[in-house]
């Protein structure tokens, strides 16, 4: 049986085993994730990988198989950086983007090709406790409000032991871009109401802010990490 069989899980959702967040409703189209897919390559995306790559380097690779989830992974941007992952799994309800993400830029340097799943924040078609890192970069905050159950349904899919690490779009951030309507950034008072008594065993909290000049947007993230 394939490891791509071994994680679907959506007896798990028909069961109603794990909670639902709300449900997001933006799929980009296929101009828009073939744009984003050019945009990849460019210099100005140096500092976000260098920034989220200082915090999944932070993870523990165990002796077991190391295996990834990205949720929201549009085209891909961040695989490059999981090279000794065994296993890299990418979700995300576009298919557009998906296909984008079979090529993603340095997809050529991962142990084998990521398995790609169309699913969304709120609905998760594979099994929890899972995966030993669960990210989601450029989701929330921008087309998925924040809140406590949303933290909780993505730390679910982590092992125990495994950690979450989730940016959310700041307050103070600019908002363009064709998705900027559906924007909901956070206010600090929201993002500590969000991470009360979360389930985790550790919870951090830290801040990045990047310039994209391609697009004209400067734009502020708090970065979260949970430890389940």
């Amino acid at each position: 049986m394939s490891i791509s069989r071994n994680i679907v899980g959506s007896a798990a959702r028909r069961l109603g085993l794990i909670p639902r967040p709300k449900p997001a409703h933006f799929i980009f189209d296929r101009a828009h994730a073939e744009e984003t897919r050019r945009r990849d390559e460019l210099a100005e995306y140096d500092e976000h990988l260098a920034v989220y790559g200082r915090h999944f380097a932070s993870v523990p690779r165990n002796a077991r198989p190391f295996s990834v989830l990205d949720v929201g992974c549009g085209t891909g941007r961040y695989f490059r950086l999981f090279a000794d992952a065994d296993l890299v799994v990418g979700l995300d309800p576009s298919s557009e983007m998906l296909k984008q993400a079979q090529c993603a830029v340095g997809v050529e340097t991962l142990r084998r090709p990521p398995v790609l799943v169309i699913g969304k924040t709120d609905d998760i078609p594979l099994l929890p406790g899972t995966f030993d890192l669960v990210y989601c970069i450029g989701v929330l905050g921008q087309l998925v409000p924040i809140s406590k159950a949303q933290l909780e349904y993505l730390l679910k899919f982590c092992r125990k032991g495994g950690t979450a690490i989730l940016s959310i779009l700041a307050d103070k951030a600019d908002t363009k871009g064709p998705a900027k309507h559906l924007f909901c950034p956070a206010t600090d008072a929201q993002i500590r109401a969000a991470i009360a008594d979360v389930q985790a065993v550790n919870c951090t909290l830290s801040e990045a802010t990047f310039e994209l000049p391609s697009i004209g947007v400067k734009e502020t993230f708090h970065i979260i990490s949970l430890i389940h």
